[in-house]
C-alpha cells in the first residue's frame, strides 16, 4: 500500500512554517491524485518498498534534502511510464522547490561541499523550469529559469542552458524581444555548448511574422554567427576524443544554412546543406 501524507494540523507540531506549508501542499497533491491509477498494474514497479521507504524518510525528517533527489528520480521514472493527469509533475515541482530551499540554507550556513551543493541547486532549479514547460506553464517556466540566473553561483553552462530554455518559453508566449535577447546573449558568449539551441530559437523567431522584426538584420545576423562558429567547431572536431557534441553542432549549423537558403528559395544550395547535415546524423 502507498504511504499516505496526513494533512491534519496536529501532524505538523514542532515544524517551522515553511515545513508546514510544504507538508500541506504535498498532502494535497498526493491525496488528490487520480484514484483510478493508484492500483494500476503498469505502475507496480513504482509502488515497491523503496518508494514508500523514501516517502517515509522525508516524512520522518522533512529537512533532510538528500532524500529528496532520490524520490524525485523515482517520480520522474513513474511519470515517464504512465501519466495520471500531471500530478507527478506537480509533485516533482514541489519537491524540487523544497530541496532547493533546504540546500540554499546549507549554502548560507557555510556547510561543507559548497561547490556540489550549488551545482545541485542550479540543476534542480532548472528542472523546475523544464517541468513547468512540459506542463504548458510557460510563464512559470520562464520565471524558474530566471531564478537559475539570479543565484549568481551557477556554472556558465548552467546559466547558458537556463537562458536558452527561457528563450524557448518566451517564444511560445510571443515575447520575441525577450527571447531574442536571451538567444543572442548565448550566441555572443558561448561557442562550445548551447549555441546550436540559441540559433534554432532565432530561426524560429525570424520565421514568424510577429517576431522577425525583433532580430536586427535578421537572417544576415544569423548567418554571420554560423560562419563564425563553423571553423571553431570543425577545429575542435578534428582533435576531439569524444566528438559526439561537435558532430551534433556541425549538424545544427548546416541545418541553419539549409533553412536560410530554403527561405531564399535557393533550393539547390539548400539541398546541398541538407545533405551535409545528414552526414552528421540528421
Amino acid at each position: 500500500n502507498s504511504v499516505g501524507i496526513d494533512e491534519g494540523s496536529d501532524n505538523y507540531i514542532g515544524y517551522d512554517e515553511s515545513t508546514k506549508v510544504f507538508l500541506k501542499e504535498w498532502s494535497f497533491i498526493v491525496n488528490n491524485r487520480l484514484p483510478r491509477y493508484i492500483n494500476d498494474p503498469r505502475l507496480a514497479s513504482f509502488q515497491a518498498y523503496n518508494v514508500n521507504d523514501l516517502k517515509k524518510k522525508i516524512l520522518d525528517d522533512p529537512t533532510n534534502w538528500k532524500v529528496y533527489g532520490q524520490y524525485i528520480s523515482v517520480l520522474r521514472n513513474r511519470d515517464n511510464t504512465v501519466s495520471d493527469g500531471g500530478s507527478d509533475k506537480d509533485e516533482i515541482i514541489l519537491l524540487c522547490t523544497r530541496a532547493v530551499e533546504l540546500m540554499n540554507r546549507e549554502v548560507d550556513e557555510g556547510s561543507a561541499g559548497q561547490e556540489i551543493l550549488r551545482s545541485s541547486i542550479c540543476s534542480l532549479q532548472y528542472n523546475i523550469g523544464f517541468t513547468h514547460f512540459m506542463t504548458d506553464r510557460f510563464l512559470d517556466s520562464a520565471d524558474a529559469y530566471s531564478k537559475v540566473l539570479d543565484f549568481k553561483f551557477c556554472s556558465p553552462v548552467q546559466e547558458y542552458n537556463a537562458m536558452e530554455s527561457r528563450a524557448t518559453s518566451y517564444i511560445v508566449l510571443g515575447m520575441y524581444d525577450e527571447a531574442v535577447k536571451d538567444a543572442m546573449y548565448v550566441l555572443d558568449h558561448d561557442d562550445q555548448w548551447l549555441f546550436g539551441s540559441a540559433l534554432s530559437a532565432l530561426v524560429r523567431i525570424v520565421g514568424t511574422k510577429e517576431g522577425k522584426e525583433s532580430i536586427a538584420r535578421g537572417w544576415e545576423y544569423i548567418m554571420e554567427k554560423v560562419d563564425e562558429l563553423l571553423p571553431k567547431v570543425q577545429q575542435r572536431l578534428s582533435s576531439s576524443k569524444d566528438p559526439d557534441r561537435q558532430l551534433r553542432q556541425m549538424r545544427d549549423l548546416y541545418r541553419t544554412k539549409y533553412h536560410y537558403f530554403e527561405k531564399m528559395k535557393n533550393y539547390k544550395v539548400a539541398f546541398e546543406y541538407l545533405e551535409k547535415a545528414q552526414t552528421f546524423g540528421l
